[in-house]
């Protein structure tokens, strides 16, 4: 069974799709759903980051792909702490790029253009965008005119390299060392395609979600941030029952929420709490259990509704947009909420809370063990982006020895923040001195304000130097440091067939979703009775359910060597 087949597709529309590309190289701004679609996401609605062939077991998994993920946070390709030895690189050739993201190219990231040119030889122009980028892409392929290289998500790629639009990377990436130090292990295997590589895998923080709340609600209750879900009832409890702004009026809601980038209420730490997703699979032993009729699924919903039913949750908490949840926070309706990692810094530097709300602190905090005790938030995808080189272009060693300078701590700096003396300064002993990005006014370090955004040449993100860039003086800043730290160190929910595809889930899965997202609402609003759960599982077994999971099973077992089975669901 192929590669194309067998490996990750994620993407189930194009607004998804667009946030794992735009993750590559996302800033710490603004947050909510606009956030993690345009700066995360790649967001796969959280997908996670596994190493499933050496689990046996859900806990098993979870241990394992924790360690992975600390492991791919603190190691770090061959570190260069300047420019290039060469004084110049090969002589000057065009070279396109394709990215799909909404960057586009400045006075500010023409010096870095001019420096990769003065220094490997290439001439880089951008092909970019955001609208009908899969379309524009595919008449590109399909015309001949393959990119130079190609940033993609992975379904994109995955559809291509098998077509064989791409240079045969398999052997020649050894020659590489810091490519090879910057990719883990366990990535290699999600771009590889009938036992070939066509691209280097970029990296992402598998931990994104960031659970926060009203610091300055919690004193003036004497209550502390919760740890336990006993403690964090009662934290919802007071926030809804006991005055916490000292109006005299009861006005507040202890939880409300933003959506994510499919318009769902945001409830990872719920679904952490009992270890089940409704979009996930985990192998247990031997056996499959469907997330989204497990009870463990069913009992998050539960513990939900005990808390909706107590009207401790903001009553809108379904139908309210972003706007509304943005200014409900800045108005102190609600004193917590799960969001993405950079809704902290948002909330003070895009929202105005400082202001609006005087002598208001907000922080994170760790996610919430639940009555069984067990924690997380639901992961992200630790894979965002690829990058393949054209089969037609003759150099790809050309293009491969910038990539391994990109990963190197110097080369990264140069491709996220501009050149060194404009964008960032280093110190004696190459620290960061100064970052245009920590500046208030984005001055550059000769004193220009800085017009537009290097990191469209950030294509291979280094989360180990990432969180640098988000040290400030600002509590904006603070708090973007803060949020990314807490959501990195967070336990995890993982997804047991991450990265696995089907024809079936293609095309099966969107009407399955539309379904358990519908009965989500029925069964916390009260519209259907938990008692008629057997009723709700025999119709997404009806819809296809069963028929999509054995499809990701076959692909899991052949990619893995596995012999797993499906849970009795009969």
């Amino acid at each position: 069974m192929g590669m194309k087949r067998r490996l990750m597709a994620l993407a189930l529309g194009a607004a998804m799709l667009l946030s794992m590309a735009l993750a590559a190289c996302g800033s710490g701004g603004a947050g909510g759903s606009t956030t993690a679609a345009s700066e995360a996401a790649t967001t796969t609605a959280a997908t996670a980051a596994t190493t499933a062939e050496a689990a046996d077991s859900s806990e098993a998994a979870t241990t394992a792909a924790e360690a992975a993920t600390t492991a791919a946070e603190t190691a770090a390709p061959q570190t260069e702490t300047a420019a290039p030895d060469e004084a110049a690189g090969p002589e000057s050739i065009p070279v396109t790029v394709f990215i799909a993201n909404a960057r586009v190219e400045s006075d500010f990231s023409n010096l870095t253009k001019e420096y990769v040119n003065e220094n490997f030889g290439l001439d880089i122009s951008f092909i970019s965008g955001v609208d009908n980028w899969q379309q524009k892409y595919a008449l590109l392929v399909s015309g001949g005119d393959i990119p130079s290289f190609s940033v993609l998500p992975a379904a994109q790629y995955y559809e291509y390299a098998s077509q064989g639009a791409y240079a045969d990377l398999t052997d020649i990436r050894n020659n590489y060392a810091n490519i090879m130090g910057y990719v883990t292990d366990d990535l290699w295997p999600r771009v590889t395609v009938d036992g070939r590589i066509y691209a280097i895998p970029g990296r992402n923080t598998a931990g994104k979600w960031v659970v926060s709340y009203r610091q300055d609600w919690l004193d003036n209750l004497g209550l502390k941030v919760p740890v336990t879900y006993d403690e964090y009832v009662e934290v919802m409890r007071a926030f809804t029952e006991d005055d916490p702004d000292g109006n005299g009026a009861n006005d507040t809601y202890g939880y409300s929420s933003n959506t994510d980038a499919y318009g769902n209420i945001i409830l990872h730490m719920f679904y952490g709490m009992y270890g089940a997703a409704p979009e996930y699979y985990h192998v247990v032993g031997d056996e499959v259990e469907i997330d989204a009729v497990s009870e463990g699924y069913k009992q998050a919903l539960i513990t939900f509704k005990d808390l909706y039913d107590k009207k401790y949750v903001d009553p809108e908490v379904f139908t309210q947009k972003g706007e509304q949840f943005w200014q409900k926070l800045v108005q102190g309706k609600f004193g917590s909420w799960v969001g993405w990692w950079s809704e902290l810094s948002g909330a003070y530097s895009s929202y105005g809370f400082e202001e609006s709300q005087p002598g208001g602190v907000l922080v994170s905090g760790p996610a919430v063990i639940g009555p069984t005790g067990m924690s997380g938030m639901t992961a992200n995808d630790p894979m965002d982006t690829t990058v393949a080189i054209s089969y037609k272009f003759e150099d790809p060693d050309r293009v491969l020895k910038y990539l391994d300078w990109c990963t190197t701590d110097y080369g990264y700096r140069v491709s996220r923040y501009g050149v060194e003396g404009k964008g960032f300064t280093l110190d004696a002993n190459g620290d960061l001195d100064y970052l245009y990005s920590r500046d208030p006014d984005r001055k550059m370090a000769d004193g220009t304000t800085v017009e537009g955004d290097p990191e469209i040449f950030c294509f291979l993100n280094r989360i180990d130097l990432y969180p640098q860039q988000l040290l400030g003086d600002t509590i904006a800043q603070q708090k973007a440091y803060e949020g990314y730290v807490s959501g990195r160190d967070n336990p995890l929910l993982l997804n047991d067939f991450l990265g696995l595809t089907s024809e079936e889930f293609q095309n099966t899965m969107p009407d399955i979703k539309k379904y358990v997202d519908e009965m989500l609402v029925k069964f916390v609003l009260g519209d259907e009775s938990f008692d008629n759960w057997d009723a709700y599982v025999k119709e997404y077994i009806r819809l296809g359910g069963l028929e999509v999971a054995e499809s990701l099973l076959a692909e899991y077992n052949a990619f893995y060597g596995a012999s797993a089975h499906i849970k009795n669901y009969q």
